[in-house]
């Protein structure tokens, strides 16, 4: 259900970023992409990490599933007041930087997004920690759907421009936030009690929620600068243009997260739930490989067929962004199998190892952009990453495999996972698919 969800996800996501490149334009998709980035950025400043700790915390049974809601109700509303001062400070001192030319309107109207975006996270975190896998890949299914759909009406039919390129992201993460609040509500636990009550918080809880939770958040606050520092370097080197040719090369790019999201999804509260830390090392080291034997097709399929996806998707226009599309590839690939392995360390309480690597990665991606980018333009930006994330993964599954026993070749994918992986692949179509089967098959 997980990564059917994310098949229909890709979709819709493509269908959405061809209705914005080619209406708006690569000038208006850089102004669409610093208005979109933003909030983003500085939702993942503020939550603290706790979207991975609710996820932990419930699965392990820390946190009582009945008080799940209410607790991270109360964390949403402090990181929101934190958000907004922040959003503020930005537009005050950091305008142009940070939202390019655009109005004092549709400033107000992204800063919408912080609030829903924090709020969305935490309920994406429950539905996950309560394994409620199914109706959280139909929302996840829904989400870009139902924004291509507005894409359709605000920017084609209404001709808004970017102000209406933002609307429509507001609205769909209003409507998929309430849907996932409901999709809460309903679930019961197996006593009855309706999944948002009942429940008692151990002693000196707040204290060690909050603990793990700034471990995991200064992991995913790293990770979060080093996939969007890019696009605020090549605004301040280059121009706006070329924040539009990068920011549909990245989003293009990735498009492979939307198949190890569907893995992570399910992999870190099953990780959570694993007392045996070897056996959880071990099931963290099999994702990695079979996670990387099904996303290389689609690797190689992208960087052969690269130009004529992105014209034919996006228009001529937007074939500069073909070969940074290509080398971002590559930096996907790499992170797919390392976010098995990071997720290990968060179940672990080891989130620091995850800060460090990334720390050293994201100070290897600023100096090489510094060095790339004025002399490579936008392609210097995409070696630059494939660099850093090539670094990050070497370092990180080398502490990994240190820290957990393992050798190399238990990270390495396999002829045994090429064998797993497409009889797995045959029992999903086979339950999907109604073909007839042999007798005692």
């Amino acid at each position: 259900m997980t990564f059917t969800g994310n098949v229909i996800a890709f979709i819709a996501a493509m269908a959405g970023g061809m209705i914005t490149a080619r209406v708006l334009g690569p000038a208006g998709r850089g102004t669409f992409a610093l208005l979109h980035t933003t909030p983003d950025l500085i939702v993942s400043f503020v939550l603290l990490g706790i979207i991975q700790t609710n996820v932990c915390f419930v699965s392990n049974g820390m946190l009582p599933a009945g008080r799940a809601l209410a607790v991270s109700a109360r964390a949403a509303l402090l990181q929101t007041l934190a958000g907004l001062a922040v959003f503020a400070v930005f537009v005050l001192g950091f305008r142009g930087q940070f939202f390019g030319d655009s109005s004092g309107r549709m400033i107000l109207l992204a800063a919408a997004l912080v609030p829903l975006g924090i709020l969305q996270a935490h309920w994406s975190s429950i539905m996950s920690a309560l394994r409620l896998f199914g109706r959280l890949a139909v929302i996840r299914a829904l989400a870009p759907v139902l924004l291509a759909a507005l894409y359709a009406v605000l920017l084609v039919w209404l001709g808004l421009g970017v102000g209406g390129g933002i609307a429509a992201v507001v609205a769909s993460t209003l409507i998929v936030t309430v849907l996932m609040l409901l999709a809460i509500r309903r679930r019961r636990d197996p006593d009855g009690a309706p999944g948002g009550d009942g429940g008692a918080l151990c002693e000196g809880f707040w204290k060690r929620y909050l603990s793990y939770g700034i471990k995991l958040h200064a992991s995913a606050l790293v990770w979060y600068l080093i996939i969007r520092i890019d696009i605020y370097m090549i605004k301040s080197i280059l121009d706006i243009e070329s924040v539009g040719f990068y920011s549909l090369a990245s989003s293009l790019a990735e498009k492979l997260w939307l198949v190890s999201a569907s893995a992570n999804t399910v992999l870190l509260p099953s990780l959570a739930a694993v007392a045996d830390p070897v056996e959880r090392a071990r099931l963290a080291a099999k994702a990695a490989r079979q996670l990387t034997v099904v996303l290389l097709p689609f690797f190689l399929l992208g960087a052969v067929l690269g130009r004529p996806l992105v014209v034919l998707l996006y228009g001529a226009e937007f074939e500069p962004a073909t070969l940074p599309f290509i080398i971002l590839l590559g930096s996907t690939l790499m992170q797919a199998h390392r976010s098995m392995t990071a997720s290990f360390f968060e179940s672990s309480d080891l989130a620091l190892v995850n800060v460090a690597t990334r720390i050293a990665a994201f100070a290897l991606k600023v100096a090489l952009n510094l060095l790339l980018i004025p002399a490579l333009l936008m392609e210097g930006a995409a070696l630059a990453s494939l660099a850093a994330y090539s670094f990050e993964w070497l370092i990180g599954t080398g502490v990994f495999l240190r820290r957990t026993g393992l050798r190399w070749r238990e990270a390495i994918p396999g002829r045994g996972d090429l064998a797993a992986v497409r009889a797995k692949t045959g029992d999903l179509l086979g339950a999907v698919l109604p073909w007839p089967r042999r007798p005692g098959s």
